[in-house]
Parts: C-alpha cells; structure tokens; sequence
C-alpha cells in the first residue's frame, strides 16, 4: 500500500490488496481518504466493505475492463459512504491535486 499526501489530500493506492491484507490494514487502523484506487481491481473480498467503510473516500478508482469486471456489491459498498466510483473500462481517469482537494475528470 501506497499513500500519497499532498497538503489536505490524501491518496490511497491499495494494489492487488486482497483479504489477508485488507485484515492488516484494519487492524492496524487505516485512515480515511479523499481518493481510493480500489484493491484487486475492484473483486470482492470478505472484508471489502469493512474496508472501504473504514477508508470512506470521496472519489475511488476501479480499474477493470470489459473482460475482468468489478463486482456490483464493491461500488455498491463506495457508494453507500458517498464515494464517486470511476471504472477505467470506460475511459482514462485523471486526478488533479492542488493541495486543498482533487479534481477528477474522464475521457471516453
């Protein structure tokens, strides 16, 4: 696991994390974020939702496609704590920080 700090926003990059890891991360007492990019490429796991509730970002990037869909119960799961869910199999997805927040935008 990644984190990325740039002045008030905080970046989390989870790789391929799967359960074992996210159990880790819990326990340890992950912190929130303003983006996530999903691990695993967005297949759930067991703890998937406990995760992604103990991390509640704003923005969260799920890079699948067309071929190795993410599962509905993990944007599902973004959702139900606000998140803005953006799925790579339809466009490139591009972050701007300025320090403050983050924008993000998609090109199809």
């Amino acid at each position: 696991m990644t984190t990325l700090i740039y002045g008030d926003t905080k970046v989390l990059f989870t790789g391929d994390a799967e359960n074992p890891r996210l159990g880790e991360l819990l326990l340890e007492g992950v912190e929130q974020c303003d983006v996530l990019k999903v691990p695993h490429h967005g297949r759930k796991e067991k703890l998937s939702a406990s995760f992604i509730d103990a991390v509640h970002p704003k923005e969260a990037v799920i890079t699948s496609d067309d071929d190795n869909l993410e599962d509905a119960s993990v944007v599902r799961a973004l959702n139900d704590v606000g998140a803005n869910v953006w799925l790579t199999r339809l466009g490139n997805v591009y972050m701007e920080l300025d320090g403050k927040g983050v924008t993000v935008r998609q090109e199809k």
